[in-house]
């Protein structure tokens, strides 16, 4: 697959998950070169953006509109990019600009997975950023490769 043997294993099982959820899942991996980003940091930002993704996939009432996708390549051998999509019903950030969760057991750990993705990203130079387009939900997690 990629090379990277984090990326891969994420992929992988959240491959299979999506396939248990009855999710279609489709994913597209580019990598010139090997990653120094730590192995742990990769997994969080990743599997927290995929988990959130197959979350709201999962309170589509239709679920023929079911879908998540996953692109990470890196631009300029200096950024390296996670992009994650999935389809939603209306724009979350209108109603939930900050997105913060909804679930009723929030006091929980629920809802810091947005907050782990962008602390992480910054870690190393980078951010999180989250939009909507034509009733896709997009949250993209850039590192620099060379952030110091």
């Amino acid at each position: 697959m990629s090379g990277n043997n984090i990326i891969d294993a994420v992929i992988n099982c959240k491959a299979a998950e999506a396939e248990t959820l009855s999710i279609p899942f489709q994913y597209s991996v580019e990598l010139p070169h090997p990653i120094e980003i730590d192995q742990v940091d990769i997994c969080a930002i990743l599997s927290n953006q995929i988990d959130n993704a197959f979350e709201a996939s999962q309170q589509l009432s239709d679920t023929t509109k079911r879908n998540v996708s996953v692109k990470i390549w890196v631009k300029n051998d200096s950024t390296l990019f996670f992009r994650v999509e999935n389809y939603v019903d209306a724009d979350p950030l209108i109603s939930n600009p900050n997105l913060q969760t909804t679930k009723a057991d929030s006091q929980e750990l629920h809802g810091l997975g947005l907050q782990n993705i962008a602390d992480t990203a910054k870690k190393y130079g980078g951010a999180l950023r989250s939009s909507y387009q034509d009733h896709y939900f997009v949250s993209t997690a850039f590192v620099c490769l060379n952030p110091f």
